[in-house]
């Protein structure tokens, strides 16, 4: 029994028997393994919006032999941890809300403020907060988890996108509306797919669209959409199906990037990995400092200049580097006062 609890990294059979339908769905060329795309792609139909950046620091924890892939029990011990890293948060935020006078009972009038500060809805149809009975730490992790399921379920037409995203890309699909009828013509998209720089620029590449466009469309319909689009028009939430398609293209070969030049300059996956953890826990570290004075939140991207230049000349590498020589290296790489640095 020991045994095999281990092998399902403590999960009941009903649950690995769920979780290998999922990896199997997932695994898209059915190698035996999910990349870091299948995954990232995979956590978004599960309700968690993660970076392509964040997916890898969670691959490093589990890929016990640096193929940048996961098997089904690397994939296993991920969920675990995961689970175990989100039960440390909802734990952390059930304690900050719990009633100081009564133990492990989080008062039914904290629980809404609790399940927003963990990133749900609590509103009902008319804008008002729901009404919650008093929860333990139990009652609490389910009710927490029931509102994931249940955002998922309904921003599935989101297609992983956060509520800031969708804004940018209703503007900029309100933009080429000209009449204002929901929909958008095929030189109203390309003219949109400029603007994001996601334009084709080859008839192969054209002839690739209109295949994208079918697909985005049929995930629009599956995601609920009655409306996808009229025949020969596009509808916005075919244009966000589209978007995330696009976007999934540009972060593979972003992705691509990395480990070509990871390669040319001879680090190994496990130091580009430690690199990534570093990057990540900075900017984790610049936006919550943003966030906590009010100024406006860059998205998570990159870097600002003077935040890699206080993380470079305070590590390993400082004396490596002269401030002087610094300043040029990193307008070398494009890295400005208004232009972040990228990992």
């Amino acid at each position: 029994f020991v045994l095999l609890s281990r092998r399902r990294e403590g999960f009941r059979q009903d649950e690995c028997a769920k979780m290998q339908h999922l990896f199997e769905r997932f695994d898209v060329d059915e190698s035996g393994e999910i990349n870091a795309l299948e995954l990232i792609d995979l956590f978004r139909h599960l309700g968690h919006r993660l970076t392509l950046d964040e997916v890898h620091v969670f691959l490093r924890q589990v890929d016990e032999n640096e193929s940048n892939c996961l098997d089904f029990p690397e994939y296993l011990r991920l969920m675990r941890l995961h689970r175990e890293d989100e039960l440390r948060r909802i734990s952390a935020v059930f304690n900050e809300f719990a009633d100081p006078h009564e133990v492990e009972v989080l008062p039914g009038l904290r629980v809404p403020y609790a399940l927003e500060q963990l990133g749900h809805d609590t509103t009902d149809p008319s804008g008002k907060r729901k009404s919650y009975k008093p929860e333990n730490f139990e009652g609490f992790v389910q009710l927490a988890d029931a509102c994931r399921a249940s955002s998922v379920a309904k921003d599935r037409r989101k297609a992983g996108f956060s509520d800031a995203r969708i804004g940018e890309l209703r503007m900029a699909f309100r933009r080429y509306d000209k009449n204002h009828s929901g929909d958008i013509d095929n030189n109203e998209l390309l003219m949109i797919l400029a603007d994001f720089n996601w334009q084709p620029r080859s008839r192969e590449e054209q002839s690739q669209l209109v295949q994208k466009l079918e697909t985005a469309t049929q995930r629009a319909q599956e995601a609920g959409v009655r409306d996808a689009g009229r025949p020969s028009e596009i509808g916005f939430w075919t244009f966000v199906q589209l978007a995330r398609m696009l976007e999934t293209e540009h972060e593979q070969s972003e992705d691509e990037a990395v480990h070509a030049l990871m390669v040319d300059l001879g680090f190994s996956q496990k130091e580009v990995d430690d690199f990534r953890a570093i990057f990540l826990d900075k900017l984790h570290e610049v936006l919550q400092e943003q966030d906590e004075t009010n100024t406006q939140v860059m998205r998570l991207s990159g870097l600002p200049c003077e935040d890699v230049k206080r993380l470079v000349l305070k590590g390993s590498h400082a004396a490596s580097f002269s401030k002087q020589q610094l300043d040029v290296e990193l307008k070398n790489l494009g890295c400005t006062a208004n232009m972040p640095l990228e990992f």
